[in-house]
This record gives C-alpha cells, structure tokens and sequence, in this order.
C-alpha cells in the first residue's frame, strides 16, 4: 500500500490540526486524525527509529548561540512547561558545527539543573522530570565562537 500524509488546515492553537491521510489502494479514501493522537517519529544520527508518545513541548528553529552565553527555552505564550514528576524528556538538537553546550532545566525559582555537557554537533539525551512543577530547558554555550542551532525538539511523554 503506497501512503501519502499530508498536513492540513494546521493552526497555530495548541493541539490543534489535521493531518490528512491519502490511501492510493483504497481509491484516495481520506482519513482525519486528531493531532494530539499521532505518533511523533524521530531518527537519532545514525537513522535508528526513537519512538513512542511524544508531546511536542519545543521544536527549535534555526538560530545563532553567541559564545558563553546561555539560551532558555519557553512556551510558545513565553511561560515555563507545566511537568509532572516522571515525565520523561527527550531532546534532540543538531547544531553547525562541534561545540561545547550544555543542555539542561530550571524549575521556576530554583538553580539550574545540568543534564549534559559535551562537545558535540548532534545531541540525544533524555532524563526524568524529578517533581510536579513549572520548567524552562536552556542551552549554555562555552565554545570561543558562536554555534548555530540548525533543528531540535524537546518532547516530553
């Protein structure tokens, strides 16, 4: 069977949107899914599947990290993301070039948490939320020069 996905009619509200599914061996029959419902589908590097019931919380587009500084992450309304503990975060980050980052959490007035350091143009790393509360992610840039983020999710299920 040869599947077409499409999106469709996609707004900017949360969970809101169709996707659109086109079957060519059932004669173009369409069927509407609900966007809260479908499967985020991820590769790592390598082209392995990462699977499961994502919750697009932060998709990054591209943008420039100056050197030594420190981004944060919001909501789409600029607010922290309201976790329950042992709700899994997974973040996947491609940036221009190797750099030293690290990628963590805040919870909201409280220290930052540090998840990973490394030198490195593509970063996989998940970890558990440790308590019901309001978070923000944050990418500490410590290279010489500044480094690019060229995609990224971070997903939470």
């Amino acid at each position: 069977m040869n599947t077409t996905v499409l999106a469709e009619n996609f707004t900017d509200q949360q969970s809101q949107g169709t996707i659109t599914i086109l079957s060519t061996s059932k004669n173009g029959e369409t069927k509407t899914y609900n966007y809260d419902f479908c499967d985020l589908v991820i590769k790592d590097k390598n082209g392995n599947l990462i699977t499961g019931n994502f919750h697009p919380n932060v998709i990054l587009d591209p943008h420039s990290i100056p050197a030594g500084k420190t981004y944060y992450y919001y909501t789409p309304d600029g607010d922290y993301f309201d976790f329950v503990a042992d709700e899994t975060i997974t973040a996947i980050i491609t940036f221009d070039k190797k750099a030293k980052i690290t990628f963590g959490y805040q919870k909201q007035s409280k220290s930052k948490t540090k998840v990973v350091t490394k030198t490195t143009d593509y970063l996989v790393t998940s970890f558990d939320i440790p308590s019901d509360g309001f978070y923000r992610f944050y990418i500490t840039n410590h290279s010489t020069s500044s480094v690019s983020v060229e995609r990224g999710t971070i997903t939470s299920r």
